[in-house]
């Protein structure tokens, strides 16, 4: 073999070697990950759930459901990821890898239910306007906020590797957006005490869900439609693989 095809070899023997260890390694530690991120997730939602009907606040309240349906949804991303690993079966000859595309579409899908109902409840509030209490509304959605924030950086470690850690760390991420809307709502309220400000708050909670689950259905269909990766150079690859 020439001194030129041998050291190719060598060279992707190393590549493939190298990025199998690095592929495994973001596969194991996103359970670990996961679990960090649900069971603080969880508190989030049990503080912010009390903290809602304590001050009567609906923006809180559907902060609380949005983040109540993050917990059901890394539930789903960390049974997800731990089957992933799986080996391969008699029919499933390609492993369980693509679970983690499934799981995304189920996050996305729970996210846009919850849409709907923070939007009801969002129109029947303007209805029945109530002033809630501002001053609670921030402290508890400030607590969130620095929980979510935490949450994020545990996550973004695995979030380039694996969509499922992705499609949670967009959980995570709409979820300080809501918390910063509910501070800075909060802080409105103290200031002009009108009711209108708290279901405003819960439309804008929803759109930031909305624009969580687009991201995810398009990352989750450009997977299953077995597009190109975004970094591939196309021509680049065409013109190696005819050189054999």
């Amino acid at each position: 073999m020439p001194p030129d095809h041998a050291h190719d070899d060598h060279d992707h023997d190393h590549f493939d070697r190298s990025d199998r260890g690095h592929h495994d390694h973001a596969r194991g530690a996103s359970p670990a990950r996961l679990r960090v991120a649900l069971a603080a997730t969880a508190c989030v939602a049990a503080i912010e759930v009390c903290g809602g009907f304590a001050s009567g606040s609906l923006a809180l309240i559907s902060d609380a459901a949005h983040v109540t349906m993050d917990v059901i949804a890394l539930v789903i991303a960390l049974i997800v990821s731990v089957n992933a690993q799986r080996p391969a079966t008699a029919t499933q000859t390609f492993g369980f890898a693509r679970l983690e595309i499934l799981g995304a579409l189920a996050n996305g899908g729970l996210l846009f239910g919850v849409t709907i109902a923070i939007a009801i409840e969002a129109v029947q509030r303007f209805l029945h306007p109530v002033v809630p209490e501002g001053t609670l509304m921030i402290a508890v959605a400030a607590i969130g906020l620095c929980v979510n924030l935490g949450v994020g950086l545990v996550l973004l470690r695995g979030a380039a590797s694996d969509l499922n850690t992705r499609a949670a760390l967009v959980h995570v991420a709409g979820d300080a957006l809501g918390a910063i809307v509910v501070v800075a709502g909060g802080g409105m309220i103290v200031l002009t005490h009108q009711a209108w400000i708290d279901p405003l708050l819960s439309l804008i909670v929803g759109a930031i869900i909305i624009a969580g689950v687009v991201s995810i259905f398009r990352s989750a269909a450009h997977v299953l439609l077995e597009s190109a990766p975004a970094h591939a150079e196309i021509p680049i690859v065409r013109d190696r693989l005819r050189r054999f």
